[in-house]
């Protein structure tokens, strides 16, 4: 490689780090982002607030396979239970910012958190 290659490539790696830093470390506005839970017959079935003090809430939905049950916290969700065979939407656990869905495919759920925020990355818009 020449001198100019390693530069070039030491950029490029520099721009990747940050770029990742940028985006999982900068801080969700959570007053200004919501829940989404979409089913397969509503796209918007339910749709909370991410930032609720001493949150504790349960959502039952039913989807073609049986239920899903999605815990909302402060400021973060998850699905807990779902009658689908593999429960990958289980294992994936908590999401807390913009654009990491959990989804649950055979019972056609799925679970998101969208900002208003102008610079949020969203899933949805």
């Amino acid at each position: 490689m020449k001198k100019g290659d390693l530069i070039l490539a030491g950029f490029l790696v520099l721009a990747g780090l940050f770029g990742a830093w940028h985006f999982w470390f900068r801080p969700v506005d959570a007053a200004r982002s919501e829940i989404i839970i979409q089913t397969e017959a509503e796209p918007e079935a339910y749709v909370f607030p991410l930032r609720e003090e001493s949150r504790s809430r349960f959502v039952t939905v039913t989807g073609p396979v049986g239920k899903t049950v999605v815990e909302l916290a402060e400021n973060r969700v998850r699905v807990v239970d779902s009658d689908c065979p593999d429960k990958v939407c289980i294992h994936m656990g908590w999401i807390s910012r913009p654009g990491a869905p959990i989804a649950c495919l055979p019972n056609r759920v799925l679970v998101f958190i969208r900002s208003s925020d102008p610079g949020d990355v969203d899933f949805i818009n």
